[in-house]
């Protein structure tokens, strides 16, 4: 009402002048004072409004600030940080044991030309963590895992689950410092896919250390590089990310919501020597397989034993053998009679089959207080391998130690298969007893 009261005394002002004929100059004396006695009662009326404005825009970006530190209002996105999701916003997110922690053994081994880490996984410490660090004043998009003592090229990092290689970044020396931007600031590092759609991403690795380009397909465990201090990077680590949905910063979630330091890559027992596998190769076979132009092995094809039970490779039974797969990003349940799996997959799962089948046979041979040399356990494995199990060994062997009698009342057996008699599993079990009685790796010739 007051200010409809000043804009009614502004006009009834007007009409006085006119009407006692004051003009000119005077006239605009009067007009100028009557504008600002209007623009100042617009302020008084308009100027609350704006601050009430300001100070509510102002709590947003508190109450903003308060429940995300990562909100791109307050941060930009810089090499490995940036914008968070939280595990509350994935659906059918992964535990942390299906991927393994990223850093290997200090060994290399070479299989099929594909290097390994083999012995202990090396200590290592995760020295700085995923989400808002008060020291960058903004978000970080992975973990890094740094190991005491040792600089660029001497850990070896893994392939923390099967995937295909989806860029390499080489070029980076070992350098490295905050802001440094070669490769945008992860140095030499490599971004990989996974079946479930992940991207993970490898940092600041060593100069010249990557083993893997471009398009590759990887197995879980396979070296890939070495830790280094390429980039922006202020000490020998690495910078391990997983983005979940999309390859961005926008994208990552808490890489220890997939992996653990408590589940390193497992450390493979001597059982699976290249003797050894040797040796149950030639007498177990493989079934079909996809070669490349040189005639090497590219994939094995899934098949059926001609009795229901579909089986791939050296004798890996889908059904029972299935949770390995699932770690290596196979579903066996969608695999039928002809599907291909990749050969580097099915050499895996079979080491880790052959590994947990030699550790199961040595505990329950422990419970029964019974010791034996490496080459008989691996004769026994051998035997768990086709016929399943070793349950009656221990009271046979308490019966008849390591002989003749040993052979002929329970080593000689099965040699059956769905009740008919088959030369092949008797000579078999002849070569299981050979490397159980006498430590011979007989072949299948």
């Amino acid at each position: 009402m007051r200010f409809l009261r000043g804009l009614f005394g502004a006009n009834k002002a007007k009409e006085e002048i006119k009407e006692n004929g004051i003009v000119g100059g005077t006239t605009n004396v009067v007009g100028s004072m009557i504008k600002r006695s209007l623009y100042i009662k617009i302020a008084a009326v308009v100027a609350p409004i704006i601050i009430i404005i300001i100070v509510l825009f102002i709590a947003f970006l508190a109450i903003a600030y308060v429940l995300d530190h990562d909100s791109k209002i307050f941060n930009i996105d810089w090499p490995g940080e940036g914008s968070i999701i939280t595990g509350s916003q994935l659906s059918g997110i992964n535990d942390n044991t299906a991927y393994w922690w990223p850093i290997g053994g200090s060994e290399i081994e070479t299989k099929n030309g594909v290097q390994f880490a083999t012995g202990d996984p090396t200590s290592t410490i995760i020295t700085s963590s995923f989400g808002y660090q008060e020291w960058r004043g903004r978000g970080h998009a992975g973990i890094d895992i740094g190991s005491a003592g040792s600089g660029p090229g001497v850990h070896n990092i893994i392939a923390t689950v099967s995937g295909t290689i989806y860029s390499v970044t080489t070029g980076c020396d070992d350098n490295g410092y905050y802001g440094n931007g070669c490769g945008g600031g992860y140095g030499n590092h490599i971004i990989m896919t996974t079946s479930d759609g992940n991207y993970i991403i490898y940092g600041h690795l060593a100069q010249n250390s990557i083993t893997v380009q471009e398009g590759e397909t990887v197995t879980q465990g396979q070296v890939i590089g070495k830790m280094g201090n390429s980039g922006s990077s202020t000490g020998t680590h690495l910078h391990f990310q997983i983005d979940v949905g999309g390859y961005a910063n926008s994208y990552a979630v808490d890489p220890t919501t997939y992996v653990s330091p408590d589940n390193p890559r497992p450390v493979i027992s001597s059982s699976s020597s290249s003797q050894f596998i040797e040796f149950l190769h030639s007498w177990e076979g493989h079934g079909p397989v996809r070669t490349d132009s040189s005639g090497n092995i590219t994939h094995y094809i899934v098949a059926d034993d001609g009795y229901g039970t579909l089986t791939v490779g050296y004798g890996l039974t889908l059904r029972y053998d299935a949770e390995e797969f699932a770690r290596h990003g196979v579903d066996v349940s969608t695999l039928s009679s002809g599907s291909a799996i990749e050969k580097s997959i099915v050499d895996a799962v079979e080491e880790e089959v052959i590994a947990a089948w030699r550790e199961t046979t040595e505990s329950f041979l422990a419970q029964n207080n019974i010791t034996l040399e490496d080459y008989q356990v691996d004769a026994l494995v051998s035997r768990i391998y086709n016929v399943g199990n070793i349950n009656s060994f221990p009271s046979n062997y308490r019966t008849y130690g390591n002989t003749q009698a040993l052979y002929e009342n329970y080593m000689s057996k099965p040699v059956t298969s769905n009740g008919q008699y088959s030369l092949g599993l008797a000579r078999r079990r002849a070569a299981e007893w050979e490397l159980f009685h006498n430590g011979n790796y007989q072949l299948n010739s």
